[in-house]
Parts: structure tokens; sequence; C-alpha cells
């Protein structure tokens, strides 16, 4: 039934029928935008999770054109503890604002709507938070991409509870923890510290709200199940926006240093930490620059890139503490960089790729 006191010009809810929110234990927030092909799929391991009878299911319409209201519509009619909005859109960090300000649990938790959840993935994030009293338990989760499938684990203590520092350390050289999508945070400190993810941010913004969250976290819990599939969709917003290829790095790198720095670490600590991670992120967006242009376009792209100032300077921040751990390889590619020669790394790469095409011509397989 739809609540005849909405805007209708900016909100429209939708309540399943009898909508309940006693025994509430997980508020699970569900930004949806263009996602018909693959929501149905979501929704469903959605309901045949194991503690779905004590979850609250907010679904967050952020103004899509396709047939994903309708779909909305359909499971929030169906189930009593499915609740819809629909909203203009204003991007993925407004709509996830919205859940948290509707969410009713005592934890929070997240997906996007075309990745999907193992049944007990909620169940085995709940029962590790109350038996521990830890304010985040996430698992592990597997990713697929255009090369196939590979499972994100971590090297934590299993399923019990422990400090923050050793995921603070992690995040500085390691992406992987980054998002929200494989964890159950507890709602109290996000409601009292007012914690809200950044809107209009484009890169990061899981990244920056799990450091924000981190600062009033003490204790986390580690489930070893890889209970969470995101499914690759070329044509969606996390693909889009990595083609900002400079502002993307330069804003990550200035957070970053901002949240690390409020989380105690050092500035010489961070660069430290973080030189080699960063750097490769540097070399991945030059190989994803290369793949996203062919011919002049991809050299005028790389001279822009290489030409960019904000990067210039994280650079050559970072290589100090960066050599040691890179490979030769990756070296003369950021030494081009650092030079502004991006004819040069782009024969370079060119010269790399050659070997590795000759070595697999004569020896059948591919070069390690």
């Amino acid at each position: 039934m739809k609540n005849k006191d909405a805007d209708s010009k900016n909100e429209d809810f939708v309540f399943g029928k009898g909508y309940a929110m006693t025994d509430t234990a997980v508020s699970l927030i569900i930004p949806v935008y263009n996602a018909a092909e693959y929501l149905q799929q979501c929704l469903d391991s959605v309901t045949a999770q194991t503690l779905f009878s004590r979850m609250q299911v907010l679904l967050i319409d952020d103004g899509s054109t396709d047939a994903s209201p309708e779909i909305c519509d359909v499971y929030a009619q169906k189930y009593a503890n499915i609740y819809v909005t629909h909203r203009r859109n204003a991007g993925v960090s407004a709509a996830r604002n919205a859940g948290i300000e509707l969410a009713v649990g005592k934890y929070a938790a997240f997906a996007d709507a075309d990745d999907l959840l193992l049944p007990d993935m909620i169940e085995c994030l709940l029962e590790a938070a109350e038996r521990t009293g830890a304010q985040m338990t996430f698992c592990d989760y597997t990713i697929e991409s255009a090369y196939g499938e590979e499972t994100q684990r971590f090297p934590f203590p299993k399923n019990e509870a422990f400090g923050r520092d050793a995921v603070v350390r992690y995040m500085m050289d390691k992406e992987n923890f980054n998002t929200l999508c494989d964890k159950l945070l507890l709602l109290e400190p996000i409601r009292t510290h007012m914690m809200r993810l950044t809107v209009g941010r484009k890169f990061g913004e899981d990244r920056e709200f799990v450091l924000r969250y981190l600062q009033i976290c003490d204790t986390l819990v580690y489930v070893p199940n890889a209970a969470y599939f995101y499914r690759y969709v070329p044509t969606s917003a996390i693909h889009r926006k990595k083609r900002e290829y400079a502002t993307a790095l330069s804003t990550q790198f200035l957070s970053d240093q901002a949240q690390f720095a409020r989380l105690g670490v050092q500035a010489d600590d961070f660069l430290a930490g973080s030189a080699v991670c960063f750097c490769r992120r540097i070399e991945a967006t030059i190989s994803a620059l290369c793949q996203a242009y062919r011919g002049f376009a991809r050299l005028r792209k790389l001279r822009v890139f290489f030409a960019d100032d904000a990067v210039h300077d994280i650079l050559n921040q970072l290589m100090p503490f960066a050599r040691g751990g890179l490979n030769r390889y990756t070296r003369v590619l950021l030494r081009c960089m650092q030079l502004r020669l991006a004819f040069a790394a782009r024969l370079w790469m060119r010269a790399v790729e050659g070997r590795v095409w000759l070595f697999e011509r004569l020896h059948g397989k591919k070069q390690v």
C-alpha cells in the first residue's frame, strides 16, 4: 500500500503487507538503479536468508528508468518486512544514507542490487556479533570479473574478536577490505556520530566510510565464509567511473591520508605502508587507460594522465618508500611517468607484452 503523505514528486513509499518492526535484528540496505536484469535474483537470495524473518529489507530505488521500480514493488507487496522508497536519482551514497535513516535494526548490512548473498550470510555475521559483542563482523566474498571468479580472503583471526589495529595496517596495503557489502555494522555508533556516506563522491566512498567507522569501532570478528558474490556488470557505475583516472587517484590518496591520520597513523608510516599499493594502483590505471582507448586517442589520454600535477606529487612522495617492493616492469613504467614520457612508457609496455607473447608461443604456457 502506498503512503498518501509522501510527496509524489520526491518519494513514494511502499510497505509490504502488515509491515512490522518487531524483533528486527538486521536492516539490509540495497540501493537500486536500473538493475532489472539481475534484481530478482538478488532479492530471491535475500528472501532465502535463514535469518530473513528477523530482517528489515530496505530497497532504495534511486530514480531507475527500467523495470526495477515495479520489481521492487512486487517484492514489497509480497513480503511484510521488505520496504521500498522511490526517489529522484542522487547516487549510491545518497541512497545508502536514505537507508540508514530508515533502518530500525540493531545492525546494518549493505548489498548491491546486482549481487547475490549465500543463504546463511546474515545469520553467520549476526551470530558472530552477538557472541562477541563486536561492532563489525565481516566475511570473505567472491568477485566475478571478465577473467573469471576470485575469492577474497583475509589474514585475520577466525571467528574470534580482535582489535582494529590489524585492519588499519592491512587497509594501508590492500584494497579488498574496502567494500561495505561483506560487513555487518552496529547501528548505534552510526546514529550517535551521525555517520553518513559522502554524497557526490565518485571514488572510494565505501573505503572512506569503513575507515571512518573504524575510528569508533574497537572490536571486529572475521567469519571465514565466502558468503557474498559480486557480479561483474561492465555498464554499472562502479566500472564507468573508473575512467576519471587522475581524479580517482588523487581523491583516494588525499582521503586515505586524512582518514589514517585520524586513526593515529603518522605521515611517514602512512606513506611507507601504502606506497606499494598506491604505486600498483597507478600502474593498473595506466593499463586500464591503454585498454580503454586505441591509437592516437590512447596516446593523448596517456599524455594527459602523465602530465597531471596532483598524480605527480603523489608519485614523488611514494616512490622513495615503494622502490624495494616493486618489480622492474613497474619501476620503469613509473619512472617514465615521473619524467612525463608517455610515449616511452607505451614502448616499454609493448616491449614487455611482446616478450610475454613470445614466451607463450615458445613454451605453450603463460609466463608467471
